[in-house]
């Protein structure tokens, strides 16, 4: 165990004293300085920015199909012909409509005249009610009449029966007398019977019966009665009523089908497609013409669920084409989807885009560049001079009295290899770097100034 402690102690003595040779070697020999490249840090001004694909859609479009399945007799626009508002693209063959209208109109006519024949038959069954009403009060007053008589006759009956009794009438007499009042009896009986017969329909119970108060003034009680038995001719005008109305109704839509099968543009533009020529029959499927507006454009593009944030509507949109290299195009987010897609998980975004002369085209796929935020305060530098570089946080080393110094910083990754440093530097501090190895604390330098690009982007 002893042997042990000794040998560990005898290699510490040697290291320590290697070492110290080691330095002191060092020292007389003035090792050469470490070459490095110096940056001066700066605040300069550059632009967020997101890039990405995004495609050119029609802000009005149409898509212009027939009312129905039928053949095309005319056509008006060419594809690529520009048209106006109103304007009359095709025709639809209507000689099927036409003859259906006339059938129509037949029927219409005959419903017309059944309706004339049952409004004349009720009018007429109105007058007969009338008539049979007052009929009924006279009858009443003949029956009033009677009455009186009746009872005049039985009366005459009574006293030549006590005459008789006392014998101052002969019994042929009183014989005569009974046989007219049994007659008259008999008579009155009958026509009262009658009168029952005919008062149905008319008398005070069957307007109680039928949920109908009884009018105090005679002509409201007329119209009331009339009403009430004339209810199969009402009927009869209701059904032939019904019957014009179905097939003035039905010419209507005859009719409707006629003008929609002129067909005119909702929207001035362009014919961007023709699917049909004349002759051929159409399908409600297909579209006969697409027309677009290319006045206004909307540049839209799909973004990561990541870049929610980030995005806010006004912000700048600029975009290029292949075909014109040299020129670039503005607009600024109008439209954010409020939904994600589920299976991208990515949100839209729309810009308005201008496009006076047409150059540019529906469908196009381009390049935008989404303009985040320009800032003039923080500092910018390369991933070369960062070390030790762990998310959010490295090393910087900076030139000081001819050594290298090093500093904690915060970073941000702003594009490429350019990061935003956040703290641990500032303006005008010397940052430095080194392709042979990575600086020391305190390692004597010789520096290079490096020139570096610009880091403003302009778009």
């Amino acid at each position: 165990m002893n042997k042990k402690i000794y040998g560990a102690m005898f290699v510490t003595v040697l290291f320590f004293s290697g070492h110290c040779s080691l330095k002191k070697k060092t020292a007389d020999n003035k090792p050469e300085p470490l070459q490095v490249k110096t940056h001066i840090a700066s605040a300069s001004r550059y632009t967020n920015f997101i890039k990405t694909g995004a495609t050119l859609a029609v802000k009005k479009k149409a898509n212009i199909s027939a009312p129905r399945e039928e053949v095309i007799t005319r056509m008006y626009a060419a594809e690529g012909e520009p048209v106006t508002k109103g304007q009359l693209l095709f025709v639809l063959d209507t000689q099927t409509l036409r003859l259906k209208k006339e059938q129509l109109l037949a029927v219409k006519d005959e419903a017309a005249k059944e309706l004339e024949m049952a409004r004349a038959e009720l009018r007429e069954a109105v007058r007969n009610c009338e008539k049979k009403y007052y009929s009924l009060q006279k009858e009443q007053t003949e029956l009033n009449l009677k009455k009186i008589n009746f009872s005049n006759t039985k009366r005459i009956l009574s006293n030549q029966a006590a005459v008789y009794k006392a014998g101052g009438l002969a019994r042929e007499k009183l014989l005569q007398q009974q046989l007219q009042y049994y007659n008259e009896l008999k008579n009155l009986e009958k026509d009262l019977a009658q009168h029952r017969i005919n008062s149905i329909g008319y008398r005070d119970q069957d307007l109680v019966k039928a949920g109908h108060p009884i009018p105090a003034a005679p002509e409201e009680k007329i119209k009331l009665l009339c009403r009430l038995n004339t209810e199969p001719e009402k009927a009869a005008v209701d059904s032939a009523h019904i019957k014009v109305v179905n097939a003035a109704s039905r010419i209507a839509s005859v009719n409707h089908l006629i003008n929609k099968s002129y067909v005119r543009s909702p929207l001035t533009g362009v014919v961007a497609r023709k699917n049909y020529d004349t002759g051929e029959k159409c399908s409600r499927s297909q579209p006969v013409y697409t027309i677009i507006n290319p006045d206004t454009l909307y540049v839209s593009a799909a973004l990561p669920e990541e870049r929610v944030p980030v995005i806010k509507k006004g912000q700048p949109l600029h975009f290029k084409h292949t075909s014109f290299p040299a020129q670039s195009f503005f607009s600024s987010i109008s439209v954010i989807s409020p939904l994600l897609e589920q299976q991208s998980r990515n949100f839209y975004i729309k810009g308005k885009v201008n496009n006076p002369g047409h150059i540019l085209k529906a469908g196009m796929y381009v390049s935008l560049k989404i303009l985040i935020n320009t800032n003039a305060r923080d500092i910018l530098v390369p991933e070369k001079y960062l070390y030790q570089r762990q998310d959010q946080s490295a090393r910087i080393f900076c030139a000081e009295q001819g050594k290298a110094v090093s500093r904690e910083v915060t970073v941000k990754h702003y594009q490429g290899s350019l990061f935003i440093v956040q703290s641990g530097i500032k303006a005008g501090d010397k940052l430095i770097y080194s392709l042979n190895r990575v600086p020391h604390e305190n390692d004597i330098i010789k520096s290079q100034p490096e020139q570096l690009a610009a880091t403003e982007d302009r778009l």
